[in-house]
This record gives C-alpha cells, structure tokens and sequence, in this order.
C-alpha cells in the first residue's frame, strides 16, 4: 500500500497503514484474501482513500493464472499500479505471503513473461 500511495506522491508510514487495521502489533500486519477481517488489504486501502479494484477470485474460472495475469496487464497499461501476493513455498499458513506492487511486465502476460515488481 505504501508503495501504491507513492505513485500517487502520497507517503504514508508503515505505522499509518497498520494503524488502519486497528492494531500496531504483529496480529495486525495485512493479508491478501482476508475479505472483511481486520486486516484485509482492499479494505486498509479503501480506508486510506486509494480507489481499488480486487480480482474476482470467486467467479474467474479455474486455472486462474492466465486469465489474472491478463487482469494485471490491463491494471499496468491503464497507468493503475497493481499489487498482488507471492506466496513463500513450503510455509503452512496461506496468509504468510509478500505484497508486492506490479510495476511493468516483459512480455505478453497470460504467456511466459518478466514481472518487474
């Protein structure tokens, strides 16, 4: 969220954004896909005032990746930036991920390409 906000000339300290969440503590960092719980990203972002659009994880058809790939595209070329998760491999919880900001692409995404985040 930082990150995005800076595209926009907009800084705002790890402490403001966490604040969001209701809490400073480690039980309040933000999680992708945690709709309507503390500490859901789309909605700390809402708060902040910084317009977002979620993937539709619920309705898009499975596999997903290509077709939330081709999501992200659209985002970057519309001058949008886009902020989605890596998952660290191995970990138990589904929530202990990176949110990283999508910045560009190589490519065509929906097939092979670079992220640049």
């Amino acid at each position: 969220i930082q990150s995005v906000a800076l595209y926009y000339g907009s800084w705002l300290t790890q402490d403001a954004v966490r604040g969001e969440t209701g809490g400073h503590d480690g039980a309040h960092q933000l999680l992708l896909g945690a709709e309507g719980g503390c500490c859901d990203s789309v909605a700390v972002a809402r708060r902040l005032r910084l317009n977002v659009t979620a993937w539709d994880h619920a309705s898009a058809l499975q596999p997903q990746a290509a077709a939330f790939a081709a999501w992200l595209a659209r985002s970057v070329d519309a001058g949008e930036p886009s902020v989605f998760g890596v998952y660290m491999a191995g970990e138990d919880n589904p929530h202990l991920d990176h949110i990283v900001p999508l910045v560009g692409y190589v490519g065509v995404l929906g097939r092979p390409a670079k992220l640049l985040y």
